[in-house]
């Protein structure tokens, strides 16, 4: 149950950035945009350093627990981005080689459902203990990671998939 003092973590500075974050992720992933397929390795790396240098300095000596919650969340973040990655919709502009991508709502979904996660467990967790605060961090960075990771590789397979198709 929420206590007041966990209920009381979110600010209304905290609750406008959430809100703002939503609407700019919304109108990002609803409307066609231009990649270059050849780029679509570089923010699942960059996602995959911060979250490597994020862990705290005693992850690795301090027993499974912070280890199976990394590759937990790592397994479920790629599970839902081969989904993701499976309904958002592509096709190759045949000027520029470019990907186009088509957002879908329900990929704008996960992404919510993970900030919302990200929030609950910030509330619930107020005051918890730190190595259980680390696991969730932990837990959530890893997921984020394979959530992003796997959606960038399933579109770059749809792109070469598609390319194929349209060199026939």
């Amino acid at each position: 149950m929420l206590t007041s003092a966990s209920a009381t973590s979110l600010s209304p500075q905290t609750i406008v950035i959430i809100a703002v974050v939503v609407v700019v992720v919304l109108g990002r992933q609803l409307f066609t945009r231009s990649v270059n397929p050849n780029t679509l390795w570089i923010v699942p790396l960059l996602y995959l350093i911060v979250g490597y240098t994020s862990l705290p300095g005693n992850f690795w000596s301090e027993g499974i627990i912070g280890p199976l919650v990394l590759v937990a969340g790592l397994v479920i973040g790629l599970g839902v981005g081969v989904v993701r990655g499976a309904i958002i919709h592509i096709h190759i502009d045949p000027d520029t080689h470019r990907l186009i991508v088509h957002g879908s709502v329900v990929s704008v979904l996960f992404y919510i459902a993970v900030l919302a996660a990200r929030v609950l467990v910030r509330v619930f967790t107020a005051g918890a203990p730190a190595p259980i605060l680390d696991a969730f961090t932990i837990g959530l960075l890893a997921f984020t990671v394979g959530m992003i990771a796997a959606t960038r590789l399933c579109l770059y397979l749809k792109y070469l998939q598609q390319s194929r198709i349209a060199v026939r």
